[in-house]
């Protein structure tokens, strides 16, 4: 199956950049490795993980004070601010806490610079510091450091990605199926590490989520047993979804209650004898 397949069916308001690029990068994930099941399964659901299902094309600075007293407590920003309340006393100012969250490290200038905020997070693995646009402009031959935006264009948003996946070992990790160690890589910069990655419990429900597309449990967007075929034949037989073509968790949910009560095993993947029990087409 191609990538692009598992975007459409998992990702239904992926950003338009995210979609052309995965719809033309066939050799371009050949080219990296990217070759097997579960090479795939780890480099997209990490890149889901990343980006809210491919709808964030650049890191949000819109942090509420709840949410960077959260940060804190991770251990973020300890470095960067004084305490609790010096941290939290940026909600609301995107730009100035970016500029000192991200100053004086990965390449970046300190707070007055702007580097920080201009160096955030794009892309599928949210590429940040101006060192890794310096670096990965460089590769791809555009000038990242002059005009970052360019990351996002779709002839070039995949790239640091797969530079990144490539040059950390991440296939060794996914022939493994040890998606912990890509997310440590990814989050905290090595797998040597206890530390639970931001976004794992994100990219452990998006690992089960490829993997059941792969094997037939949720076909892709443009087959004709797709997602919104399930959830048309739900709300048909009572169930209140919106049918939006997403395999959710309230989606998910009303499969597994289907199967429980038409004595299906209620594993919440609408397989063969699912499908056929809904009475939809042929079986993915």
């Amino acid at each position: 199956m191609r990538a692009i397949d598992i975007v459409r069916a998992l990702a239904p308001g992926a950003r338009a950049a995210y979609v052309e690029a995965f719809d033309k990068g066939d050799n371009l994930l050949a080219q990296f490795g990217i070759t097997t099941d579960l090479r795939l399964t780890h480099f997209l659901a990490r890149c889901l993980a990343e980006t809210g299902d491919f709808t964030i094309l650049v890191e949000s600075a819109n942090y509420s004070a709840a949410g960077l007293a959260k940060q804190w407590d991770a251990g973020d920003g300890r470095k960067a601010f004084s305490s609790k309340a010096d941290m939290m006393s940026y909600a609301g100012r995107g730009e100035d806490l970016f500029n000192r969250w991200y100053g004086n490290r990965m390449g970046n200038g300190p707070a007055s610079s702007g580097d920080g905020y201009r160096y955030r997070g794009r892309g599928p693995l949210q590429t940040t510091g101006k060192d890794a646009y310096a670096a990965y402009g460089k590769r791809i031959g555009i000038d990242l450091v002059g005009n970052p935006d360019l990351l996002l264009d779709p002839r070039y948003i995949l790239l640091p990605a797969l530079y990144e996946w490539a040059d950390t070992g991440c296939n060794r990790y996914a022939d493994a199926d040890d998606g912990l160690s890509i997310g440590r890589i990814i989050n905290v910069g090595t797998a040597n590490t206890t530390r639970i990655p931001n976004g794992w419990a994100d990219q452990q429900a998006a690992i089960a989520r490829v993997k059941r597309v792969l094997s037939g449990g949720v076909p892709a967007a443009n087959d004709n047993t797709g997602v919104a075929a399930i959830q048309a034949a739900l709300v048909a037989r009572g169930y209140p979804l919106t049918v939006d073509g997403h395999m959710g968790p309230k989606t998910e949910a009303a499969v597994r209650d289907f199967q429980s009560k038409s004595g299906l095993v209620a594993d919440g993947i609408p397989g063969p004898k699912t499908l056929a029990a809904l009475s939809i087409g042929k079986a993915a």
